[in-house]
């Protein structure tokens, strides 16, 4: 056996503590070594003693032991990588020398300068000024040495000093739970530095922030209100991992503080947060707006054959009846299922608006920049995201400048992809129509609810008091695919899956391991750089064996381990690698969802390549605060690829993730192809979706307002 110390520089294969981790330990010689084993994930620059033995060829380390050697370490590591611009191995290096002594104790020293000259590998004079520098770091070191034992990492700390200034040390003695809203920090780290000042369990700022935390964890599962025991629950799950895991909240005392707090409102046994029943109340009094002000589009029947001819389209009797919801004016719904024709019916709708009022203005939007896309390539109409269409204000990138004050100018909008829309966002889309508009919108309620609090589609339809149009009749399946009647199987609950190996496959796996390394298989032997939309590789979890960081990562490494890139974040990104922008910024001009390639980068960022389709693509630079909104993107999770369509679908289904195994997930990954589907199925994970239908049934108030104000 041997035994090396170093620090946990690169984590090369990202996994939990159930499977073998694979990361880079660079030693204080600057030696770099690959070790293998079972093992945690590390935060960088944590100190590790690592025991094992070499593999015949030296190739990397197998180590079967691994201790932490100073719980402190990753702080002052990232202080040197981040502040004060060193590499991995010079941090290493001081951070070794610096091992047994107070750093700014240290560098006082007669000799500091030549042994810190030797580490960094720097002249005299570049060495004295690094030191001046370091001097000039001071207050931010003293906020890391009060902070060490916190769980905080460097970039909390920068947060904090960055919003408090000098006043930060007395900020987080008195009251650290404002570095929740103020500064982004979780609930966690504001207690433990909270217990570590001395604030008491029972202190009631800190129950504030508990009952806020308990509605966060309510409204990431969907839901717009909650019954007390429903938060009761959360706030007993959020005490026992805080740092007071023995304590027994009152709850007649929570009760208190939310009937008192203006905060939350209370109605019919439920609470909500004030802006949710708000938004909720909003809504329903715009929809009455909307039938109130309706301008009525009267399509005769004569001209349905006409627009037939000029589309060259043969429409079902389903649709229509769907072109003639222009009638109504107002709010409308159109539902179907995939392949059910919606797309052909919206180009009817549009065209029979036209006969109507040849000069009539239409807005097409969608819920995602891949929907969006998708609109524009079929209508051959520009269409955009919902978010960019309310023309959110350049400094917030989230509150829209179109509202009631300032309503958006069009007669007609059509919102694709309805489904995925939350309660804020038809809040805020509702508020910018003006009266007399029509409005449709337009989506699928089996496939998957909006990431945000809500299930408004699902709401309206139930209401009972929006039209709604549904498309009943598969065409695609008239051109021999069974993906639609795979679909419609998995929606009714049924087992008896179609499978013809022409259009849909399903290979059997028992681990996910084994089904991730097909898929990259897959990867290698098909997936071209251009050939993203003919081919897309979709998995159900991010995390894990089988999740998408891990297949993205190793598929990188497959193609550009070794070659240049621009490094951020310790990811390194080269020429023609696919990447994702998982958020909205209409400031610099990209969606959460749209797809790039990397075209080429500099010091400071990289331009990417954005693909807006047929009609144009176009270059983004990349840069700042903006390079943590995008990743490497490979293959990506179903949520992330709801709105998208490619002609051949391969769907990874893992058995390690029970929550993620649900029947919509499953049905909404299913109706992302159009030619071809190809299942890799772990074990029996893709009967457990189907069997799980519900999933969490969210909690809404909105039919309850619509009732209020409509009868």
């Amino acid at each position: 056996m041997q035994i090396y110390k170093g620090i946990y520089t690169k984590a090369i294969k990202k996994t939990n503590c159930d499977y073998p981790s694979v990361f880079t330990l660079t030693t204080s010689q600057g030696r770099n070594i690959k070790c293998a084993g079972q093992g945690n994930l590390y935060a960088i620059g944590t100190p590790l003693e690592v025991e094992g033995t070499w593999t015949e060829d030296n190739f990397c380390f197998r180590i079967t032991k691994v201790e932490v050697t100073d719980e402190d370490g990753p702080l002052l590591f990232q202080f040197f990588t981040k502040n004060m611009g060193l590499k991995n191995k010079q941090a290493v290096k001081l951070q070794a020398l610096f091992e047994s002594h107070k750093m700014y104790d240290y560098i006082g020293q007669k000799d500091a300068v030549a042994k810190i000259a030797v580490v960094l590998e720097k002249k005299e004079d570049e060495t004295k000024q690094f030191i001046e520098d370091l001097k000039s770091q001071k207050a931010i070191y003293d906020l890391m040495d009060d902070l060490k034992d916190t769980n905080c990492i460097y970039k909390d700390i920068s947060k904090i000093r960055k919003a408090f200034g000098n006043r930060s040390e007395s900020v987080i003695r008195n009251n650290p739970y404002v570095l929740i809203s103020k500064c982004k920090l979780s609930f966690e780290k504001a207690d433990n530095i909270a217990k570590k000042y001395g604030k008491e369990a029972n202190d009631e700022e800190r129950l504030r922030y508990m009952v806020r935390k308990a509605f966060e964890l309510v409204m990431a599962q969907g839901h717009t209100r909650a019954t007390l025991r429903m938060l009761g629950k959360k706030m007993y799950s959020i005490s026992k991992h805080s740092a007071y895991p023995d304590y027994l909240f009152n709850k007649i005392t929570i009760t208190d503080m939310l009937l008192s707090s203006k905060e939350y409102v209370y109605k019919d046994g439920f609470f909500y947060l004030r802006k949710y029943y708000r938004m909720e109340k909003s809504i329903a009094n715009n929809i009455r707006r909307l039938q109130n002000t309706a301008v009525k589009y009267l399509l005769p029947d004569s001209k349905i054959p006409l627009i037939e001819r000029k589309l060259g389209i043969q429409f079902d009797e389903s649709q229509k009846k769907a072109i003639t919801l222009i009638r109504n004016g107002g709010l409308c719904i159109l539902t179907g299922p995939p392949g059910s024709g919606k797309t052909s019916t919206i180009k009817g709708i549009m065209e029979g608006i036209y006969c109507v009022k040849p000069n009539a203005q239409i807005r097409l939007a969608a819920t995602t920049g891949c929907a969006a896309q998708r609109m524009l390539e079929q209508t051959e109409m520009y269409a955009s995201t919902a978010n960019a269409m309310l023309e959110p204000l350049p400094e917030t990138q989230l509150v829209p400048s179109r509202n009631r004050n300032n309503p958006l100018e069009q007669d007609v909008y059509i919102l694709d992809e309805a489904s995925m829309a939350d309660t804020e966002l038809i809040h805020q889309t509702f508020e910018a129509i003006p009266d007399g508009a029509l409005v449709i919108l337009v989506g699928d309620e089996h496939q998957l609810k909006s990431v945000g609090p809500g299930k408004v589609l699902h709401d309206l339809i139930e209401s009972g008091v929006v039209p709604v149009y549904r498309l009943n009749c598969l065409h695609r399946q008239k051109n021999g695919s069974l993906i639609p009647t795979l679909a419609q199987t998995i929606d009714q609950g049924s087992k008896q899956l179609q499978i013809d190996n022409k259009s849909v496959y399903l290979y059997n796996f028992q681990t996910a391991e084994q089904a991730r390394k097909y898929l990259e298989m897959m990867f290698v032997k098909k997936f071209k750089k251009e050939d993203y939309k003919t081919y897309s590789f979709l998995s159900f979890v991010k995390k894990g064996e089988a999740g998408c960081e891990i297949i993205n990562r190793i598929i990188h490494n497959l193609n550009f381990e070794g070659k240049p890139g621009f490094t951020y974040d310790n990811v390194t990104f080269c020429r023609n690698e696919r990447v994702m922008f998982n958020r909205n910024n209409a400031k610099t001009g990209y969606c959460n969802g749209d797809m790039g390639i990397v075209e080429s980068y500099d010091a400071e960022g990289m331009y990417i390549l954005m693909d807006f389709g047929k009609h144009s693509k176009e270059s983004v630079y990349i840069c700042g605060d903006d390079l943590d909104d995008i990743e490497i993107a490979y293959t990506k999770t179903v949520h992330k690829a709801q709105g998208s369509e490619a002609d051949y679908i391969i769907l990874l289904i893992p058995d390690y993730a029970p929550t993620m195994l649900r029947r919509d997930l499953l049905y909404t990954g299913v109706t992302r192809a159009k030619k071809g589907l190809l299942v890799l199925n772990v074990r029996d994970s893709i009967y457990r979706c189907i069997d799980n239908a519900a999933g969490v049934p969210r909690e809404t108030g909105l039919q309850d307002r619509i009732k209020e104000i409509m009868f």
